[in-house]
């Protein structure tokens, strides 16, 4: 139950959300992975940023793979590199020259994912 509970904050609460998921999702939290996968669910601009911020410090796993699968959510770009630490540089870069992208809901499934091209 709580799954779907932080996963409904994500999505009904937007950028007004971020701030809490950010909590929910600090080390040692037990709702860690699952507050990842929300904040890729709030369409919100400061959540890509946020994301790609704790990148570096998680290991390559679940909450890994909840992190980076929230970014091709918000930003309908993934990484098709096979290492961990390539696909964290990869989206250190792309928010460095793509900020000014759109970032999307995830109900907004007309717009392909592209491959980030570094």
């Amino acid at each position: 139950m709580r799954y779907f509970a932080v996963l409904a904050a994500g999505e009904i609460g937007g950028d007004a959300a971020v701030e809490r998921l950010l909590r929910l999702a600090s080390p040692g939290s037990l709702d860690r992975e699952n507050s990842f996968v929300a904040l890729g669910r709030t369409g919100s601009k400061p959540a890509a940023k946020a994301i790609v911020e704790t990148l570096p410090s998680l290991q390559e796993g679940s909450n890994a793979f909840a992190a980076l699968s929230s970014l091709t959510t918000l930003t309908h770009h993934e990484s098709r590199e096979r290492e961990f630490g390539r696909k964290v540089q990869q989206w250190k870069q792309w928010w460095e020259k793509s900020q000014n992208e759109p970032i999307y809901k995830p109900r907004d499934w007309r717009v392909p994912v592209t491959s980030l091209n570094f």
